[in-house]
């Protein structure tokens, strides 16, 4: 976010946490961390729940652990990789070679 909206000269550090760039990342970083939170819940609850019945998770339980890991990191690497992109874009112009 900060290469989206760039700031080279700075007054003060009070001044640069409450900016809209600053706070967008905010709310998007504590909006990214609450869908991962509440996407890994639910089947970690049922595989805990499971174990505390002593009971053998099942292929169901499993596949969709594996699901929701394979989710997760997909969506880590698109909040990683698409910002660095397009900050990289913002900042150096399109020159063709940005993200090869």
């Amino acid at each position: 976010m900060g290469a989206l909206y760039p700031n080279f000269n700075p007054d003060s550090a009070a001044r640069m946490a409450s900016r809209p760039g600053a706070i967008l990342f905010m709310v998007t970083a504590l909006s990214f961390v609450a869908f991962t939170v509440t996407l890994e819940a639910i089947p970690g609850g049922a595989l805990l729940y499971k174990q505390s019945q002593n009971q053998p998770p099942g292929a169901p339980l499993i596949t969709s652990l594996v699901v929701v890991a394979v989710i997760v990191e997909a969506s880590n690497a698109a909040a990683t990789l698409i910002p660095l992109h397009r900050g990289a874009r913002k900042l150096w112009g399109d020159r063709g070679n940005v993200g090869d």
